[in-house]
């Protein structure tokens, strides 16, 4: 069982998958493994259909195991070590990604901690920063072009895009010791660190995603330029930033005067 798990894990690396993903998919692998009698190459449909609905998960949850599943028996079949994959007809899970609120100004000025957390959560709230590009930012990644600063981010998949800086955020970064901008003990934080330490420093009620949430309705209210604001928070698919846009009902009436 730990054998296929672990080729699958070196061909997620090797693909390029972030290790959160890498992560995330062998644990759910293995505790599948742990509760599934014999080697899960062996598995049926009805074996992991009745693992999906076994547990009292919520709908993306089923939806991230299934995916994992599918993934991971086309793995197998494409390296030979079955003949075809039980997840192929596993039934697909309803899964809808709701609109979820954005950071309001008051739980931004309402931040708490010191000059690095600051940082971090200016990087999420006013650049659009994943927790992990957050992470991973170096000070080698400061450019600086005609019309003024910009930031190589290492996004999702090891892809890498630029954007534009706040002048104050530049200097901020151009300021630190050349290296990593958040070192840890084994190079730069974890990304999950630095959800902790965002999410510590908010108000209740508030996550280091509505940060991010808040960069893309503020800047979609500024141009309504939806591919913008695609190229800045690195989404492959206008469908995925369009969830993050958080649409006030005060926005809505002024909407509305242009069919009065």
């Amino acid at each position: 069982m730990n054998s296929d798990i672990d080729a699958y894990g070196t061909h997620l690396r090797r693909i390029g998958r972030p290790q959160s993903t890498v992560y995330l998919r062998t644990w759910q692998l293995r505790c599948f493994g742990e509760q599934h009698p014999g080697k899960i190459r062996a598995a049926t449909t009805e074996d992991l259909t009745r693992w999906l609905n076994s547990h009292d998960w919520s709908a993306a949850t089923r939806y991230s195991v299934r995916a994992t599943f599918r993934d991971f028996y086309r793995f197998l079949v494409e390296a030979h070590v079955i003949r075809r994959s039980p997840a192929e007809d596993l039934p697909p899970i309803k899964y809808y990604r709701h609109n979820l609120p954005a950071a309001p100004e008051a739980a931004i000025a309402a931040v708490q901690g010191d000059e690095r957390v600051r940082l971090m959560v200016d990087l999420a709230a006013r650049e659009g920063l994943r927790r992990c590009e957050i992470a991973a930012v170096h000070t080698r990644d400061l450019r600086r072009d005609p019309d003024g600063w910009m930031l190589v981010v290492h996004g999702k998949g090891s892809r890498e895009r630029t954007i534009p800086l706040h002048a104050d955020i530049a200097a901020r970064i151009a300021a630190a010791p050349h290296g990593w901008l958040f070192p840890g003990r084994n190079g730069h934080l974890s990304a999950s660190r630095v959800w902790a330490l965002i999410r510590a420093a908010m108000p209740d009620g508030w996550g280091p995603h509505s940060l991010r949430r808040r960069f893309a309705t503020r800047t979609y209210e500024g141009e309504h330029d939806l591919r913008a604001v695609q190229l800045f928070l690195g989404h492959s698919a206008l469908s995925t930033t369009q969830v993050y846009l958080d649409t006030s009902s005060a926005s809505m009436r002024e909407a509305l005067r242009w069919v009065a």
